[in-house]
């Protein structure tokens, strides 16, 4: 039987929020004429890329993938893919599932020195956010079971080949050299052979996955991207030129071209070049090993010759002390980028429940003898989905005394019948005899791992209707979590209440929600000097506006002592970017020898 709804209940009341304006979009002919060209651009979809993803520290999938541009964002299908761990393969494997990524979601696309394309997407798309491919095509056919095949084949190649070049290269070093001993010879053609063999997965993946087609395949699509994408999320280390974005045309598949990777011509050709250089090598060392030396007398008498012959007169300010080179300036590698969805902090450092439970006790007659309490209860709803017969416990306990361990002396059942919308609160007054309460709530999960946070617009609502001061710092708080700009007037509204007990929790709702967000923030101990720590951390510049060269201020804490270091990023900050910073802060001394692993490091970045 349900029981029914506790007395009072009230739902906290809130106002409609107010009309939001919208930025008004020119009409103008040369507007409009632009305007066409890029909606026309952005229609169009690009032929689909078959590409494998490789098995790379970075990335944690591997399989094949098929993508291709399209008006609504990066088209992605999982032909086949797992996830990828350091070591292993889990299984099962995921087939034949198909997403469309939001160009704004796609957080970078690099290409590295070896031609490896690394694909950095938000985790909110999909588990598989980081993948490294390779071996770029427009053969539907083509997958990691495939490029398996052809590279085994062509090792398998390279190795008959290594077998048998060492007969050509020692009849050549005969033919040519014929005072060397068969001893040596046999080594120099060995050696060729062992250097093509332990060289074929290099060539099995040149020929396979970074072949000339590989590369202009992967060049377009790296352009294409970085017309779509905003500045600064595709870079390239490779020394070639930039490709133009191609022009976007409707995906066609033509007949699949097999690439001609099983032909021995180029394998012998190789170990013919091995081995020509190898002889050059044989015979320039003879020339410098057997060649007759020079006569002593023929050396001396030149040296006296040298000696004789005048000599012009030094400049005394040329011969005043030796030229001292300057040294050569040393290159300073960009720090890598990064994102931050929000600022670390305190607030959500344990993350953010399904339901938050906001308790605090209100005035009410009690004494020494007697003693109550009066909670005032409310609940808040942080996730997307509506919360059912929501029931909890208030435990009323008594302290220690006359010889009797604390203990529970009331008990008093909360329940709301019916459904609690996204972002909506409820609250409950109750009281009970003790002199402490516990509140049991019986709704579990957290937002981010099981669950969606509400929308902003009901925190929002929340943080300047809700009648309880409790709720609305939760929902300026919310604000704060979700990024969202209209926590600016949440933090106003409270600063105007001037409540005291919420004045530690105000700040740090506003360091949270400062432009410059410091976010995966890692502190070690200097393995050069124990007394310091090597603080790491990705400071994202959430503002509109290019941010120059930002302060970042490491804080390090142990008990009640406290350091901290300061320093400046190498490079401006450009808006919706991030970049990582190291620096180093000393330990704090404590008077009780505390552990120095135990430190607190807390970073802020600033204009």
């Amino acid at each position: 039987p349900r029981r029914a709804p506790s007395a009072p209940v009230h739902e906290v009341h809130e106002a409609p929020a107010a009309p939001r304006t919208r930025a008004a979009i020119s009409h103008a002919p040369a507007h409009r004429a632009a305007a066409d060209v890029f909606v026309h651009r952005q229609a169009l979809s690009t032929a689909p890329v078959r590409a494998v993803a490789v098995a790379h520290e970075k990335s944690n999938a591997v399989g094949t993938v098929e993508l291709s541009c399209t008006a609504a964002g990066l088209l992605i299908q999982f032909v086949r893919i797992s996830s990828y761990t350091e070591g292993y393969v889990p299984y099962p494997a995921t087939s034949s599932e198909r997403i469309t990524v939001p160009y704004e979601q796609v957080a970078r696309v690099d290409v590295d020195g070896d031609g490896l394309v690394h694909l950095t997407l938000d985790p909110s798309c999909t588990p598989y956010h980081r993948m490294v491919l390779a071996g770029l095509a427009r053969d539907p056919a083509f997958d990691h079971v495939a490029s398996h095949r052809r590279r085994a084949r062509i090792e398998r190649n390279v190795t008959l080949a290594a077998l048998v070049v060492w007969v050509p290269v020692a009849l050549l070093l005969r033919a040519v050299l014929p005072d060397l001993s068969a001893a040596i010879v046999m080594g120099m053609a060995a050696s060729t052979g062992l250097v093509l063999h332990l060289t074929r997965r290099d060539i099995a993946s040149k020929l396979v996955l970074f072949n000339r087609d590989t590369e202009l395949v992967r060049d377009e699509l790296i352009g294409e991207l970085r017309y779509r994408l905003a500045p600064g999320r595709v870079r390239s280390t490779l020394g070639a030129s930039e490709v133009p974005a191609p022009e976007a045309a409707p995906a066609e598949l033509g007949e699949p071209q097999e690439a001609d990777v099983g032909s021995l011509r180029g394998l012998f050709a190789t170990a013919g070049v091995v081995a020509v250089v190898a002889a050059v090598a044989i015979l320039i060392g003879k020339n410098l090993l057997f060649s007759s030396p020079p006569d002593p007398e023929a050396m001396w008498g030149e040296a006296r010759n040298e000696q004789e012959e005048p000599r012009p007169a030094a400049d005394p300010l040329a011969s005043a002390g030796p030229v001292i080179a300057a040294d050569p300036t040393p290159v300073i590698p960009p720090p890598p980028p990064c994102s931050c969805d929000r600022a670390d902090s305190p607030l959500w450092s344990d993350g953010v429940p399904r339901m938050s439970v906001l308790a605090h006790n209100r005035p009410g007659p009690t004494s020494v003898e007697r003693p109550s309490m009066y909670p005032e209860i409310a609940v808040v709803n942080n996730s997307a989905e509506d919360l059912k017969d929501i029931v909890m416990v208030v435990d009323f306990l008594l302290g220690p005394r006359d010889g009797r361990k604390a203990r529970v002396v009331d008990k008093q059942d909360l329940f709301w019948e019916g459904r609690l919308g996204p972002g909506r609160a409820v609250k409950w007054r109750v009281r009970g005899r003790g002199d402490d309460y516990a509140v049991t709530s019986f709704v579990s999960g957290m937002i981010g791992q099981e669950a969606k946070p509400a929308p902003a617009d009901e925190f929002y609502k929340l943080s300047m209707t809700a009648n309880t001061p409790s709720v609305r710092l939760h929902g300026t708080k919310m604000l704060a979590y979700l990024g969202d700009e209209r926590v600016v007037e949440g933090l106003e509204k409270l600063r105007q209440e001037g409540r005291e007990e919420m004045a530690d929790t105000i700040e740090q709702i506003a360091a949270a929600s400062r432009p410059l967000r410091v976010c995966s923030v890692q502190s070690n101990l200097d393995p050069a000097d124990k007394g310091r720590l090597i603080v790491k951390a990705c400071v994202y510049n959430a503002s509109p506006v290019q941010v120059p060269r930002p302060w970042v201020t490491a804080t390090a804490k142990l008990v009640e002592s406290a350091t901290d270091a300061r320093w400046s990023l190498p490079e401006d900050l450009p808006s919706k970017t991030g970049l990582i910073t190291m620096g180093t802060v000393p330990i704090p001394t404590a008077e009780d020898e505390a552990d120095p692993k135990s430190t607190i490091v807390q970073v802020a970045a600033e204009r």
